[in-house]
Formats: C-alpha cells, structure tokens, sequence
C-alpha cells in the first residue's frame, strides 16, 4: 500500500521533469530599451560618458558590463561597446528578470556625438548622446 508521501513525491518528480528548461537563445538578454547615453559634465575634469538601459535577463545574479570593442574612424570619433552578460554560478531561480544598467567612464578629447552598442556581434542600439559635441 502507498502512502501518500510517496505519491505526493512522485508527482513533484513528474512535474520537475515536465519543465522544459530555458531554451540556448534564452540564455542570454532576452531584450532591452530604453537606452540612453548622456555627457555628465558636473565633476571637475574629465567628462563622463554615462550609458543606461532596461535589460531583461532569463534569471536574476547576471553581471552586465559594456566593454570597449573599437572607435570607428570619423571625428568626432564614434565608441562602439560590446554588452557582455555574465550567467550566475550555481541554483538560481528560472524567473526572468528586468534590471536598470548603468555604464559610466572618464572621456577624453572631443565629446562623443553617437555609441553604438553590441550584443554577440549584432548592432542592438545606436545612440545619440546628449550634451555631446563641442
């Protein structure tokens, strides 16, 4: 005779086992908007270029940071960034998740007019900068 332990168990095991995980294109940034580069001029010297944006992201713990990839030859200059996703290590919550990104860095020379930023090779955002040029 079973009791009813063992059935809730099994039950569990079987809807465990239903979950399809995430699939591979999720398990990355599901998407983003609301990308916004500005010049903060409000230190003392050098400017900063300030970059912000709405990520989602398949779970929480992802670290975000952009990195420098290249400057297309033009003047004044144009950055290009790489957005680079971190997957958290060990258990986390399949739960997806929005997050505020803010990227902030020392510029010098000639303010930047545009950024453009990348995501696994592909132009995802191509932006105006405010308060830039001279």
């Amino acid at each position: 005779m079973k009791t009813c332990g063992t059935a809730i168990r099994r039950t569990i095991l079987v809807l465990m086992l239903a979950v399809p995980a995430l699939p591979a294109a999720a398990a990355g940034l599901i998407s983003s908007s609301g990308w916004k580069a500005t010049i903060d001029r409000s230190q003392p010297s050098p400017p900063r270029l300030v970059i912000t944006a709405r990520l989602v992201l398949p779970t929480p713990g992802y670290k975000v940071r952009l990195q420098f990839a290249a400057m297309m030859k033009s003047f004044p200059p144009i950055p290009i960034y790489d957005l680079v996703l971190t997957a958290p290590t060990g258990p986390v919550a399949q739960v997806i998740t929005p997050m505020n990104f803010r990227h902030v860095e020392p510029i010098a020379g000639p303010a930047y007019r545009s950024v453009v930023i990348r995501y696994e090779g592909k132009v995802i955002a191509r932006l105006k900068v405010d308060g830039g040029g001279n």
